[in-house]
């Protein structure tokens, strides 16, 4: 089974993606849809950027490339963001209902004071709730029942959150991942300024950083905040609902 964690920036996924690396049981693929978004469409400029492919990075190209991997024997985990291939994913979904979809969200307003903190030209489409949202109901729509996982519950019990992903991606329980010993993928080194805790930390931890624009001191953030709670909102709602359900 291919595995598809669609996440927003400064979620905490790098951390979930450095456990699964540590199961080594799936390959992973970081961020194969970032290729579009920051160089090929150009849609906005993104920090630390490097290109990871040696063909044209358009969309076709990237979904050809992901599914010769999909037909080799090897189960794949793929941490991607929605906004990075939404106006090519909202017309295309099919290839993806073969897949397993977990979501991950964490609390907007430290993701984006984390996310301004080390782009300073962050956009407001770039916060990435509005899009992972769309993504989730379309396929939700489609048939799929996506997992939906919580940031602060992955820090305060990873075991628990990481038992509930095994579970669902019908993988065998591996609670050792949680301590890392492997180095961090090789395919972190394209976005290597944003993931310098996840690479030099050995497991999940629950950091409490203060920031100097937030959103409640900053406009701009706070535009950012308002436009994009309401998606962050009806995912953690889905998430609350399927845990009753």
């Amino acid at each position: 089974m291919n595995i598809f964690l669609w996440t927003h920036p400064r979620s905490v996924s790098t951390a979930f993606e450095r456990t699964i690396a540590e199961r080594g049981d799936l390959e992973i693929l970081h961020e194969p849809f970032s290729d579009l978004y920051y160089g090929h469409d150009k849609k906005a400029k993104a920090v630390g950027f490097q290109s990871q492919y040696d063909f044209p990075a358009s969309y076709p190209n990237i979904k050809s490339h992901l599914q010769k991997l999909f037909n080799n024997d090897i189960d794949y985990f793929i941490k991607d963001m929605a906004y990075h291939c939404w106006d090519y994913l909202k017309n295309d979904t099919a290839w993806l209902l073969d897949t397993a979809a977990v979501f991950l969200i964490r609390n907007p307003k430290t993701a984006i004071a984390s996310h301004y903190a080390i782009n300073k030209d962050v956009q407001c489409d770039e916060i990435g709730y509005q899009k992972l949202w769309m993504l989730y109901e379309l396929l939700s729509n489609s048939g799929k029942k996506p997992l939906l996982l919580l940031s602060e519950s992955l820090q305060e019990n990873p075991a628990i959150t990481l038992q509930k992903f095994e579970q669902y991606c019908k993988l065998p329980p591996k609670p050792e991942a949680l301590q890392w010993k492997k180095q961090a993928p090789d395919s972190w080194k394209s976005w290597e300024a944003w993931h310098k805790d996840a690479a030099q930390s050995k497991s999940i931890e629950q950091k409490k950083r203060k920031y100097s624009d937030t959103v409640e001191n900053n406009s701009l953030l706070q535009q950012y905040y308002d436009y994009h709670l309401p998606y962050y909102e009806k995912l953690k709602s889905a998430a609350a609902k399927a845990v009753h359900s």
